[in-house]
């Protein structure tokens, strides 16, 4: 299970108005500022970061390898003030580059350890 397919299950559970526990955060590993982020985030963010990880020769599964580095991907294209020039790079249009992608060195050491 990827972290924000379990972040999406766990969320299912709540309404606007309830929050998850001190418990139920600590079962994710997961701040309330976290969890809050990753519920938030942009419904594009997974695929985003699919697409953007196979720029480096990562595969989709590579992601979900070590938990806390996806977390961590996750939480930085989550916040991505560049995710609509992303997008539009991963559509085959210019003005972004890989490079310029705010998780490129996560990416890249990814990529040396498969």
């Amino acid at each position: 299970m990827t972290l924000r397919s379990h972040i999406q299950t766990i969320t299912r559970r709540f309404t606007r108005r309830e929050r998850p526990t001190a418990l139920d955060l600590m079962d994710m590993g997961l701040t309330r500022s976290e969890f809050s982020i990753l519920q938030n985030a942009r419904r594009e963010t997974r695929a985003q970061m699919e697409a953007m990880a196979s720029q480096f020769g990562l595969a989709t599964g590579d992601l979900g390898a070590d938990r806390w580095q996806e977390l961590d991907v996750s939480l930085v294209c989550a916040q991505c003030r560049d995710a609509g020039r992303c997008e539009k790079f991963l559509a085959g249009h210019g003005g972004f580059a890989a490079e310029d992608c705010p998780n490129a060195v996560t990416y890249r050491q990814m990529a040396k350890t498969d």
